[in-house]
């Protein structure tokens, strides 16, 4: 179960670069929030954690790339 969490956080790490993340900020979120980037040391909640926070960052970039100032 958590390799199949830790393989999502890699698509969403993914997904947010795609949205034009760069990578150092990605870490940030996951460091800020888990004190790690490598989140195969993380506890299964903290994965929990890691995958909404990812999740919700994805959402507010597409709600920034859709908002009528771009």
């Amino acid at each position: 179960m958590d390799r199949e969490k830790i393989t999502a956080i890699k698509a969403l790490k993914k997904t947010l670069k795609d949205l034009g993340y760069y990578q150092f900020q990605i870490n940030a979120l996951i460091a800020d929030l888990v004190g790690t980037t490598d989140v195969s040391r993380c506890a299964p909640e903290q994965l929990d954690q890691v995958l909404a926070v990812l999740e919700e960052q994805i959402v507010f970039a597409r709600q920034c790339m859709n908002s009528p100032d771009n």
